[in-house]
């Protein structure tokens, strides 16, 4: 028989993990965790942060008699992913996760979500939708990129690691790159995060960058 959890996601100790037998490191410290039972694929970060990337529990712990899951695999995105007792994973150099899906007999590899930048933003202060007000020399500038995950990801990603590059006619501007200056350098980005005007109104809702001034 096997015991099951109800998975849990955040910071702590005892995020849910049922049977965890393996797990893999990436090039940022995070580590990816193939939770057998709950048949589930978790990432920890160096915080100590737990989400689930793919899979959902199998088994109701709640329900006295325990049976082989009938819908053990399906591929898709998130939660909407299945597996079947994975033991195993591994992370490339990309950070491409593959997976040991043990009892389907298959080895299964993750395939990160596409980022959609839908527009970028130049603005100092105040500035219309249309960014059709005049930039002024030498002042505080900005460039916000409205990003979206493409259609079919129903789960947020967080963006990290981004950065902005800036060219001229005689190659790389100087101070460039930039990097953005949200909160941690990072954005969580959902499916339709940027498809809202509303959405667009705060910077809580864009990954920013602060142009130095003089090049």
């Amino acid at each position: 028989m096997a015991l099951a959890f109800r998975t849990r996601t955040g910071l702590g100790r005892t995020r849910g993990f049922s049977s965890p037998t393996a797990w893999q490191w990436d090039s940022a410290a995070n580590v990816y965790v193939a939770d057998s039972y709950n048949c589930e694929i978790r990432k920890v970060t160096p915080q100590g942060m737990v989400t689930t990337l793919g899979g959902q529990p199998a088994f109701d712990p709640l329900i006295p008699t325990i049976t082989y899951p009938t819908n053990a695999f399906k591929n898709g995105a998130g939660s909407d992913a299945r597996f079947f007792f994975p033991i195993g994973v591994a992370v490339d150099s990309e950070g491409i996760l593959y997976v040991g899906d043990c009892n389907n007999n298959v080895i299964r590899k993750g395939v990160a979500p596409v980022i959609q930048v839908v527009a970028l933003e130049v603005t100092q202060v105040i500035q219309d939708w249309s960014n059709s007000i005049p930039l002024v020399q030498d002042k505080e500038t900005y460039v916000r990129a409205h990003l979206q995950l493409s259609p079919g990801n129903h789960d947020p990603v967080t963006v990290s690691g981004a950065l902005l590059y800036g060219y001229g006619p005689g190659g790389p501007l100087p101070k460039s790159p930039v990097h953005p200056i949200n909160d941690g350098g990072s954005l969580s980005v959902g499916w339709a995060d940027a498809s809202k005007s509303s959405n667009r109104e705060t910077f809580a809702k864009s990954l920013n960058f602060r142009l130095p001034r003089n090049g």
